[in-house]
């Protein structure tokens, strides 16, 4: 009886950025916040009895001695089992669901195994193959004459690496009981020969997730080919790929105007796909998901984000991100008097007017006489703009005021143009 060996993977994955790229704190998937959603686990087929092959009747297996596999276990019911045999890893002709197989001539000095494949709606199918038996070559042609023997392999091939798409696989040789043996490779895919893959080494592609990787040692010595077949190695989903240089932001951050970014370049093979989602501080911007955005009037003085994820086929999903600042909105400021001339010993009232969009601006607001402060007001949003306030009392003689507006979170500061003001000084009356 011979064991099979057998593996399989089924993947689930929810969106969201492997990420695991630093970013920014804007949620769902912003950049730094989390790493990408690791894969939800899937029901999958399990053999709990693998498939084993032997020799109808015991002995050696020969040319014309009946071979034959039994059915695996598997841990759910209903599955359906389909059996094709092998020579040398590729199906032999005409053996597709024949649980017995009788070697023939072309089989001599090869190797003979059975693949069996499990299937159940809805589920991923699962292929075991078992290991090979060699049909040795016949014999000598008469008596006396040495018997030829295929080159053995007293040490299989076996496979160095990591099956994570990206990565290499390496063949070590197998040890053969004969010496000017010739060794030759080829790689193989669920037991099948992949195309192209002939070489001492391997690098794992996205087609190979969820499968077994194996290699294949022919060796060769004149007519005569003997092979190794290394453990399987299962072919993983590659790292999560990282930004090797970090998405940017073109265009200048002003209202109306429009902003592009740059997804950057990334690691794994091949071009990735990108998604864009743009953010405004920390909250998404609902629709804003084009690498292109305009900037709207709620954007000032706001600090913009756009978070970019690279998807790449076989590797997990990336996250990035990229920053800039919104200008602020200009504001103007004005000084009304209700007079140009008081009476000395008057509380002059002085209207003070900020605008510059809505809503309309608020904040600290300083009144000067010349270099000299008077007093500082604090508009607030409720005044929509506008603060009517009094001077305090001033002494006679013209006063040149000016009113500096500190700014708020999406207003520049200004200064009004200057307003004079002068205090009438009082006429003693004349003694009697």
């Amino acid at each position: 009886m011979v064991s099979a060996t057998a593996s399989a993977l089924l993947l689930g994955g929810a969106p969201g950025v492997s990420a695991a790229d630093p970013h920014p704190a804007p949620a769902r998937g912003a950049a730094g916040a989390a790493a990408d959603p690791a894969p939800q686990s899937i029901l999958q087929l399990i053999p709990l009895q693998l498939p084993l092959l032997s020799v109808l009747g015991g002995g050696l297996p020969a040319v014309g001695d009946p071979l034959a596999v039994t059915a695996p276990v598997w841990n759910l019911l209903g599955v359906s089992n389909s059996v094709v045999w092998l020579r040398d890893g590729v199906p032999i002709p005409g053996t597709a669901g024949l649980w017995s197989y009788v070697p023939t001539d072309l089989d001599a000095g090869h190797q003979v195994a059975a693949r069996v494949t499990g299937t159940l709606l809805g589920l991923v199918p699962l292929s075991l193959v078992t290991e090979a038996l060699g049909i040795p070559l016949p014999g000598g042609t008469g008596p006396g004459d040495p018997v030829a023997e295929a080159p053995e392999a007293t040490s299989p091939v076996t496979v160095t690496g990591v099956g994570k798409v990206g990565s290499v696989l390496t063949a070590v040789a197998p040890t053969w009981d004969q010496t000017g043996v010739a060794t030759t490779y080829q790689w193989l895919r669920n037991g099948t020969p992949i195309p192209q893959a002939a070489a001492p080494s391997y690098v794992v592609k996205a087609a190979d997730v969820g499968t077994a990787l194996a290699v294949r040692a022919t060796g060769t010595k004149g007519d005569l080919t003997g092979t190794s077949t290394s453990t399987t190695v299962l072919g993983l989903l590659g790292d999560v790929i990282s930004a090797l240089t970090k998405p940017g932001i073109s265009g200048t951050p002003a209202i109306g105007r429009v902003l592009t970014a740059s997804p950057g370049t990334w690691s794994g093979l091949g071009i990735p796909l990108f998604t864009y989602q743009w953010y405004r501080g920390t909250t998404e911007i609902p629709g804003a998901t084009a690498s292109g955005y305009q900037v709207q009037d709620a954007d000032a003085g706001q600090v913009l984000a756009v978070v970019v994820r690279a998807t790449t086929a076989g590797f997990g999903p990336g996250l990035s991100y990229a920053v800039t600042r919104v200008a602020k909105r200009s504001s103007t400021t004005q000084l009304v008097l209700s007079t140009r001339k008081a009476p000395q010993g008057t509380r002059v009232p002085l209207r003070i007017v900020l605008s510059g969009g809505q809503p309309a601006p608020s904040g600290l607001v300083k009144v000067m006489d010349g270099s000299r402060a008077l007093r500082s007001y604090r508009v607030r949003p409720a005044d929509n703009g506008q603060l009517l306030v009094e001077l305090p009392k001033l002494k006679p003689g013209p006063h040149r005021l000016v009113a500096t507006f500190a700014g708020d979170a999406v207003r520049e500061a200004s200064t009004s143009a200057p307003v004079v003001l002068t205090i009438v000084k009082k006429k003693r009356k004349p003694r009697r």
